[in-house]
């Protein structure tokens, strides 16, 4: 006796090649705010647009109510996973950031000057230079010369987090 199929079950699959364009849209968006910036730039700026053309394409077609959620609901997840991301790596970042500065005045305090890279501070005063985020634009800027030390991590393109050791503040550049 062969086992039949539910009609729930076969469902399932069409609901998901029915909504391939969603679902390609959803990783690019997510590989570029997760895995490159680190940040929801682009879902902010895609995910409602993406949203109000799911809600027309669904009412023109009426492809059944399965299919209509799963299009509807791809951009607001994408937009909610990204947020998610973009919050935890400005806590991270701040969080190495800190580590990063302590370490700096720990390496001042016993050499008279400030590192001349970041480099320096491996293995005494960190165990490596931990990165400002975890995606491909997230490192560190450090910078000392004449005596003058500072330390930038880029939230996103426009919004740069720098530190002056001089003054021991946080600044922003744009």
């Amino acid at each position: 006796m062969q086992s039949q199929e539910t009609p729930s079950k076969r469902r399932w699959p069409e609901v998901i090649t029915a909504s391939r364009g969603s679902l390609w849209t959803a990783a690019a968006v997510l590989l570029f705010d997760v895995g490159l910036d680190g940040f929801y730039l682009a879902s902010i700026e895609i995910c409602p647009f993406w949203f109000l053309i799911s809600v027309v394409k669904n009412l023109i077609k009426r492809p059944g109510w399965r299919i209509a959620i799963f299009r509807i609901s791809m951009p607001v997840l994408t937009l909610g996973i990204a947020m998610t991301n973009g919050n935890l790596q400005w806590k991270i970042s701040d969080t190495n950031a800190e580590r990063v500065i302590e370490a700096c005045y720990e390496f001042r305090v016993a050499n008279g000057r400030y590192p001349k890279t970041l480099d320096e501070l491996v293995p005494e005063y960190l165990p490596s230079v931990p990165p400002a985020k975890h995606c491909v634009a997230g490192g560190f800027y450090y910078s000392s010369q004449d005596g003058h030390s500072s330390l930038m991590w880029s939230r996103y393109g426009f919004y740069r987090r720098i530190y002056d050791f001089d003054s021991k503040q946080w600044g922003n550049l744009d």
